[in-house]
């Protein structure tokens, strides 16, 4: 009993005491927040009478609570715990966070610190086809940078102004040509500032506008400074032929035993077996015999043809240096006086089928310098006078063709022919009727194709050629990030045809170009947007070629084998390598075997540091992954270009397309046999086939295709549309933090849905506003796709997708794509109300076009939604789902643009250009 009346006192005097009020707990579900984002705040309190949110009474545990944009006051939560008549009160405050906000209107990570790119208006760009390097606000990572600029016709002279940040005399280097290696290497650390003036036959200058870059002298990733013509040349003037085989230590050329014995004790023995073989079946006239000149043949048929004469001549010369049978020597030098009887200016000439022009050319001058002691001078004046007369048509080609157009793929590439053929011919001695002929480096020599009574002007060829090739070589989107803007299919058969020669130039003069600002990450294109799989039937995300599936089959483990062993990067010799057994015992180009005696390949990577997420800006591409290396892997790929729609690429700006689990699910539609078919541009390049958006022409049109570089000034239909940059997108936001699951790429493709007058070739633009962001979470297996678009007619807006599989189980704003094997995502949209159109099948789509589709080509479905009201502005989310998985998603209109959407536990807010994200 006393116990009990004890416990009772003890009791009564606690709770009179009144214990000061406590806050035991006081949180928020998300940190970081987006505008209009629900945020719980709960708490647990203790000893309090009455509790306050921000000053106001609340009851309960929690509250939620909404942040809005630009009132810091929604993010500072403070919760009070009092009781009436305490002296004490408890306090806790919560400070949220905005979330990563994307609104810069251009990509801070791929320019200089604090630099804002401008997107300015410069008489110059009136050119169809500018070009201007460095680009506003790039950073240079040499020491004598690469400027190029467009042309003015009918100008006499240049003159280029590069100022200092220090404010010492700028720079002033007077040309003729509108591209150059900067004669002075940069030593100050800083903003620098160019501008070309243009001297004009009337005496008037005329200014471009000021742009900028930056330099830091002391960046870790400083690459070599490029070495000029005349330090090339020089190390090429003192070599003795053959210059092909590498240099040993002593200086001179290793000896061809040597040689012989590096290979055959290396992985490549069984290659080089199997090459030295095919060179006595060609002795034996049992493989690549020796064709007639093709004459009358298709163009591909006549680079075949061309090709095949070369390669025999090739593995003639090389067993010729190995063996040093005389055998092969006679026939080796007997198949090129054939080869050079062939018509320089004829079905092989560079005016009628320049690809094949420029093997036989190489294949010349390769057989020149190989065997050169082995043949009569008056042979060897037979081979210069036919490689002079391959060359100056390629060389005026040059050193006028890509003034007027610098993205002229077929000039750029020629580049790389010419400083092989020089760099081999140089200093060559032949006798002709009036005695020695010297193969001269800056003679006059030649017409030129369009203007065959036109000589050349004297110049120094290989300068002209140097230059073109370092200037150009990043032509293709490349000059900033190495990204090739022209479709993957084609980046594979540049790498083709651009890497023999860089091993030539590494073995002749010991100059690699693979450390040029233009292909130092060249390998991230392929690692990026072609799967590490031998047998791969994963499709090429954009441009011509983009429906082919063997480029790395065909290419990886010769190719790209080669660019590994010049790059000598672990990542590029891992990412050939993939069933590479199969393959060991195949021939490959000789520079593989001449490279091994003095440059072995590196080790491969075992597990590639590869990225998840690429960006190549300059080239205006993200490819987005789930694991780059997994061939398995699942990817978003996005295009936002400044090429526009120019030579392979297509009216595709602000596209994407979409991998999963290994497999092809939305994809760049059309097929692609000829580049010049219109019937094949129609359904090859249109946007209509290509993921993205496209609309009608306002009242009283039906037809809702209509997109970008469209080639009528009003147009009320689809065209094929225009080979031009003008009609051009822009990457814009970009993220893709290693602390997050999620990527987010945005581009403005405005200035893309534009159509041409033909009349008066103005470009008259089509919509005031196109923005797209996508965004991409692949351990949620969900894909965002955010539009928005501004018009000042009303149209009716159409969302596009082309599959390789008929979407099923449509309803009214989704579909299903099941590409078998398990392997399916789910569609579903969210904006205007519409009809999905019954998806169309391609080859009936062709038909339509009276092309037939190609026999064996995988059947492709166009489905359409299309909005049921005509509107001046849209904006619209598309909810990609892999597996069509149960993860929440759920989209908010805060206004007419501006839409909140949850994905699970992540926040996001769209809003024309700007993107925020709370995770």
């Amino acid at each position: 009993m006393r116990k009990h009346h004890v416990a009772l006192l003890l009791s009564v005097c606690i709770g009179g005491a009144h214990a000061a009020p406590a806050i035991l707990s006081f949180d928020a579900d998300h940190l970081t927040v987006v505008e209009g984002q629900p945020v719980r705040l709960h708490w647990e309190v203790s000893g309090a009478a009455t509790i306050t949110l921000n000053g106001v009474p609340v009851s309960g545990n929690s509250k939620i609570v909404r942040y809005a944009a630009g009132d810091a006051a929604t993010l500072r939560h403070t919760l009070t715990a009092s009781t009436p008549g305490e002296p004490e009160t408890a306090t806790r405050t919560i400070e949220l966070s905005p979330g990563v906000v994307l609104d810069k209107d251009y990509i801070p990570e791929a320019y200089a610190a604090g630099c804002k790119p401008v997107q300015e208006l410069d008489f110059v760009l009136s050119h169809e086809y500018a070009r201007i390097e460095p680009r506003d606000c790039t950073s240079a990572k040499v020491r004598n940078p690469v400027f190029v600029w467009p042309q003015i016709y009918n100008v006499t002279q240049m003159v280029l102004t590069v100022n200092f940040p220090s404010g010492k005399s700028p720079l002033r280097i007077p040309t003729t040509r509108t591209s150059l290696i900067l004669p002075e290497l940069l030593s100050e650390t800083g903003l620098y500032t160019w501008q070309v003036q243009y001297h004009l036959p009337s005496g008037q200058i005329r200014s471009g506008e000021v742009r900028r870059f930056h330099f830091d002298g002391n960046a870790v990733d400083n690459l070599p400074h490029l070495p000029t013509a005349a330090e090339v040349m020089a190390r090429i003037g003192p070599r003795l032929h053959p210059r092909t085989l590498p240099l040993a230590a002593n200086g001179q050329g290793m000896q061809p035993s040597a040689i012989h014995a590096a290979v055959q004790a290396s992985p490549l023995a069984a290659s080089y077996n199997t090459y030295l073989l095919e060179a006595e079946q060609v002795l034996a006239n049992t493989k690549y015999p020796m064709p007639a000149e093709p004459i009358g043949l298709a163009p591909s048929d006549i680079a075949d043809v061309s090709l095949r004469a070369a390669q025999g001549i090739e593995r003639l010369a090389v067993a010729a240096l190995v063996k040093g049978d005389q055998r092969y020597h006679a026939l080796a030098i007997a198949r090129l006086l054939q080869l050079a009887s062939w018509a320089p200016d004829g079905a092989t000439g560079e005016c009628q089928q320049d690809q094949a022009n420029r093997l036989i050319m190489v294949a010349l001058a390769q057989g020149l310098d190989m065997l050169y002691y082995n043949m009569t001078k008056a042979d060897r004046y037979v081979l210069i006078n036919a490689i002079n007369e391959r060359l100056n048509p390629l060389i005026y080609k040059m050193e006028a063709g890509l003034r007027a157009n610098p993205y002229d793929s077929h000039v750029v590439a020629a580049a790389y022919y010419a400083v092989h053929t020089l760099m081999l011919s140089a200093g060559t001695v032949g006798q002709g009727p009036a005695g020695d002929v010297t193969f001269e480096q800056g003679a006059q020599y030649g017409k030129s194709c369009n203007a065959k009574d036109k000589p050349l002007a004297p110049f120094d060829r290989f300068a002209v050629a140097w230059e073109t090739l370092i200037t150009s070589s990043g032509t293709w989107g490349g000059g900033t990030d190495s990204g090739f803007g022209n479709g993957i299919d084609y980046a594979w058969n540049t790498l083709n045809a651009y890497v023999p020669a860089m091993a030539s130039y590494l073995l002749m003069a010991n100059v690699d170009i693979s450390r040029i600002p233009a292909l130092q990450r060249f390998g991230d294109n392929f690692h990026a947007q072609t799967v590490r799989e031998r047998w791969s039937k994963v499709r090429g995300a954009f441009g011509d070629g983009s429906n082919q599936t063997g480029n790395y089959e065909s290419f990886a483990w010769n190719s790209y084998r080669l660019f590994a062993q010049v790059s000598q990067n672990p990542v590029d010799e891992w990412y050939y390598q993939d069933n590479i057994a199969q393959t060991q015992s195949l021939a490959l180009p000789f520079q593989h075997y001449f490279l091994t005696a003095v440059r072995p390949p590196v080790a491969p990577a075992v597990v590639p540091a590869l990225k998840r997420t690429y960006l190549f800006e300059d080239a205006g591409v993200v490819a987005m992954h789930s694991d780059t290396a997994d061939p398995k892997r699942s990817s978003l790929f996005f295009r936002s270009s400044r090429l526009g729609a120019i030579n392979h690429s297509h009216a595709d700006n602000n596209a994407f397309t979409f991998v999963s689990k290994g497999k092809s699910i939305f994809i760049s539609g059309g097929i692609y046999n000829e580049f010049g078919s219109l019937e094949e541009q129609q359904i090859r390049r249109p946007t209509r086939y290509k993921n993205a958006l496209t609309f009608d022409a306002g009242e009283g049109s039906e037809d809702a295709g209509i997109g970008q570089a469209e080639p009528a000034a009003s147009p009320v239909a689809p065209g094929a549309p225009l080979f031009y940059m003008q009609p051009h997108g822009r990457l814009i936001n970009f993220y893709a933090a290693e602390t997050s699951d999620w990527s987010v790429a945005t581009g403005d493709a405005t200035a893309a849905y534009r159509s041409r007058d033909i009349k008066t070739w103005v470009w008259n633009p089509l919509l005031q506003g196109a923005v797209r962001t996508v965004a991409y979470n692949p351990k949620a297996g969900v894909a965002l796709i955010y539009d928005w678009a501004q018009s000042a007619t009303k149209r009716r807006w159409q969302m596009n997708y082309q599959t390789l599989v008929a979407p099923v189980d449509i309803g009214a704003r989704e579909f299903k794509v099941d590409a078998g094997e398990g392997v399916s995502v789910c569609v579903s949209y969210h904006g205007y109300d519409g009809t999905y159109a019954a998806p169309e099948k391609m080859s009936e789509v062709a038909q339509n076009v009276n092309l037939t589709w190609p026999a064996g080509t995988p059947e492709q479905y166009h489905t359409a939604y299309k909005t049921n009201i005509r509107s001046n502005s849209l904006a619209s989310l598309i909810v990609l789902k892999e597996d069509c998985n149960a993860v929440s998603v759920t989209a908010e209109y805060l206004s007419s643009t501006k839409l909140l959407v949850k994905v699970d536990t992540s926040w996001f807010i769209f809003d024309k250009k700007a993107v925020q994200l709370s995770e």
